[in-house]
């Protein structure tokens, strides 16, 4: 072996390296980008109060439908804080049971979870 054969594999495995680094810099975007668009919505079984909070957690959505009204504000808050506590699908990483929206008013999408 010459004194210079061991440099061009160096600088190869070098150049190995950086690509490698690269390439999982790139994936390590790709995935934070979408992280960053995940969300999460909870409701309400009866369908009067609907939450959707963003990837760090922030409220992006609050829905109260117009039959809220027809009940007490401690009540609509109890709803809204219960959404939110120790047991919401949103921090357990479970799912909820989806269930359809019990009147014919316009369904609920797919995929989100709602309480009982």
């Amino acid at each position: 072996m010459d004194d210079e054969s061991w440099i061009g594999r160096d600088l190869d495995r070098i150049d190995e390296w950086e690509r490698g680094f690269a390439e999982r810099a790139a994936q390590a975007k790709m995935l934070a980008e979408r992280t960053a668009r995940l969300s999460a919505t909870v409701g309400e079984a009866d369908g009067l109060v609907e939450v959707t909070v963003g990837s760090n957690g922030q409220v992006t959505d609050l829905r109260l439908d117009e039959q809220i009204c027809a009940q007490s504000a401690a009540t609509t808050a109890r709803q809204i804080l219960r959404l939110f506590g120790p047991r919401s699908p949103l921090w357990s990483g479970s799912t909820a049971r989806s269930r359809p929206r019990p009147s014919a008013r316009t369904a609920r999408p797919a995929g989100r979870c709602w309480l009982g």
